[in-house]
């Protein structure tokens, strides 16, 4: 077994601008996202040109992500399929919310 990740801090303290030092012409949305969930998890769907995945403790994770549009980040948090809370986000929580009441209208359709 791996020993745990350690701690770091972001370089900069600012996700948007870590990530567009990284990535600058790839993804011009941004977020910055707390998953309690273990590395492995979040690691395993991410790719190194989408993002950077670094512990906070033992049982919390941080991910900087970059993403072409805000609904496609939103859905794409939303498949780890973990509860996770917006650090630095931009326009995701309008999108996350768009998400939401897409796919409740989905699941009423079922009941009609």
């Amino acid at each position: 077994m791996a020993p745990p990740s350690r701690q770091r801090e972001l370089p900069g303290g600012d996700a948007a601008a870590f990530l567009s030092e990284r990535f600058p012409a790839a993804w011009p949305v941004h977020v910055r996202v707390r998953f309690a969930a273990p590395a492995e998890r979040i690691a395993a769907g991410i790719s190194a040109a989408d993002g950077v995945v670094e512990a906070i403790d033992e049982d919390r994770r941080l991910l900087v992500l970059g993403g072409s549009d805000p609904l496609t980040m939103a859905a794409f948090l939303c498949m780890f399929d973990v509860d996770f809370e917006l650090l630095d986000a931009g326009p995701v929580p309008d999108a996350l919310h768009t998400v939401e009441n897409r796919c409740r209208k989905a699941s009423k359709s079922l009941q009609s």
